[in-house]
């Protein structure tokens, strides 16, 4: 009886071993940018003063499940100045999160009002985290910035 009991629980052991790895495995999926590819959808880079500067930016979520999304609520994020007098872009808000489904788009709409002559820098990113809000977690996707011009 105790050969019996020892065969049986180290297979107990050994099941419970190998659960236990893939619950942490599952548990430690670590998602890239490459699964949530950033987009824009942008018509032209030339502009008169006076025009609206429109334009799209998407996350497509590729990476073929559903799940939370945390940001701070305002991503995709989009940075737009003047060459000449360029700040540091900041945007602190609280942490929100959102499901997002298999294949399914967050996009975001900008417009802007093109009031005086010059060269201007778009940049376009998000930072997000997926399934989780620890700091490890955490990822960027920047687009190369865009240089519009504003003609007189």
């Amino acid at each position: 009886m105790n050969k019996k009991y020892s065969i049986v629980r180290s297979i107990f052991l050994s099941f419970l071993m190998l659960s236990a790895c893939g619950i942490k495995e599952r548990a430690e999926v670590q998602y890239t940018s490459k699964e949530f590819p950033l987009s824009i959808e942008l018509d032209k880079t030339e502009y008169k003063i006076g025009d609206m500067l429109s334009f799209t930016l998407t996350i497509a979520n590729k990476c073929g499940k559903t799940v939370t999304l945390y940001s701070n609520g305002k991503m995709p994020c989009v940075d737009f100045q003047n060459l000449k007098n360029r700040l540091p872009h900041s945007d602190i808000s609280a942490l929100s999160s959102q499901e997002l489904k298999e294949n399914e788009k967050l996009s975001r709409n900008f417009n802007f009002q093109l009031e005086e002559a010059g060269t201007y820098i778009l940049a376009t990113h998000y930072i997000i985290a997926i399934n989780s809000s620890n700091t490890e977690n955490w990822f960027e996707e920047k687009l190369d910035d865009i240089e519009i011009t504003v003609a007189p």
